[in-house]
């Protein structure tokens, strides 16, 4: 959520004025310092002071209303990267095709055993890359492209499948050499 913000504005003083002293034609009131040097005027005060009147020339002009500063400034987070996952999700692995590494992400709601393995096309379990209990959150694990014994696999098409919980899902990365 961004909220718009009002903001103090402070400039230089140099003389001050007393609540309600009319000033080129204005009022600036309520315990509020006008600063002038001979051709210029700049006000210090406090959010929401009244100001009345208007000047020429090289003067500051002072409109009706209210003094303000407005600035647009962040106040609070919107739902985002930072925030717990809502679902179980299994990204596709970066990058993919790969030679000689590439990352898979995986967000989990909940914690929960996890096992992730890799495996070739004809189904034959190649790698395990995860195996055990992971806190919810956003999770990446890099893969050097070796089986468990340390190996560099041939090129070809690999398969990446996650258990979690009750919840399996797969996905498809090539290695290219």
């Amino acid at each position: 959520m961004k909220t718009t913000l009002c903001l103090l504005m402070i400039l230089t003083a140099t003389r001050a004025a007393q609540a309600q002293d009319t000033l080129a034609a204005g009022v600036f009131g309520n315990g509020g310092v006008l600063v002038t040097d001979l051709n210029n005027y700049a006000m210090i005060g406090t959010l929401g002071q009244p100001t009345a009147g208007s000047s020429s020339g090289s003067s500051t002009i002072l409109n009706g209303g209210f003094w303000h500063s407005v600035r647009s400034m962040t106040t609070g987070v919107e739902p985002g990267r930072d925030l717990l996952p809502t679902e179980f999700v299994l990204h596709t692995n970066y990058p993919n095709p790969f030679n000689p590494s590439t990352t898979i992400r995986f967000d989990l709601p909940e914690a929960g055993r996890v096992r992730l393995i890799v495996y070739n096309t004809l189904g034959q379990e190649v790698r395990h890359l995860v195996n055990g209990r992971m806190e919810a959150g956003r999770h990446r694990v890099e893969w050097d492209g070796t089986n468990d014994r340390g190996v560099r696999i041939s090129s070809g098409i690999y398969i990446y499948r996650m258990l979690y919980g009750h919840m399996i899902k797969s996905r498809k990365m090539m290695v290219l050499k």
